[in-house]
């Protein structure tokens, strides 16, 4: 006899995929949010899957706050190229120039500032559904972090970064992506 369960991914997955194609189907103008973060590269792999071997049926939309890496602009424009989307860039710094938020100046956080961009690019673009990624368990996750040694984490992180710089196949560049737990210090530990 064999075992036809599926593990608990793979259910989120083929949900993920159904809730796609089903909003593709039936809204005119649906638009995929995109940061370059984790959650929208994996947002963007399901839409993959659900339209394969065909091409995703709706544009990405990337509200740039203007204080993105360089290197996040770069791979988003080459997953563009890449899957032959549309890419739509609502501009926070535009949304600053038009006077429909305010500027928080040089070392303020734009992140706030997103909302009204992406609102007004939905109307400009008449966009009638907007997929966005979540975390099911946010809550969990920063307790589970909150009872990490900090110590070891960040003498683990330091011993990563040092193996990875003395890589002869790399470059030596190296970034991080996820969770922040330097909130407590002044500045975070050389490599």
């Amino acid at each position: 006899m064999t075992d036809t369960t599926i593990s608990h991914l793979d259910a989120l997955e083929a949900e993920s995929i159904h809730i796609m194609r089903e909003v593709a189907a039936e809204f005119e103008r649906p638009v995929l949010l995109f940061s370059g973060g984790k959650v929208s590269i994996v947002m963007l792999r399901i839409a993959e899957k659900a339209f394969h071997p065909g091409r995703i049926p709706f544009p990405l939309m990337h509200v740039d706050t203007g204080h993105n890496f360089p290197e996040v602009i770069e791979y988003r424009d080459a997953l563009v190229l890449e899957h032959g989307l549309d890419l739509v860039v609502a501009s926070v710094q535009k949304s600053i120039d038009d006077g429909r938020i305010a500027d928080p100046g040089p070392t303020g956080s734009r992140n706030r500032q997103q909302a009204v961009t992406l609102l007004d690019a939905i109307k400009e673009h008449k966009f009638d559904a907007a997929f966005g990624g979540g975390r099911r368990d946010e809550d969990k996750a920063r307790a589970m972090f909150a009872a990490q040694d900090r110590a070891k984490m960040t003498e683990d992180f330091i011993a990563a970064a040092k193996w990875l710089k003395g890589r002869t196949d790399a470059t030596g560049k190296i970034g991080a992506v996820g969770f922040c737990f330097w909130t407590r210090a002044r500045r975070p530990p050389r490599v």
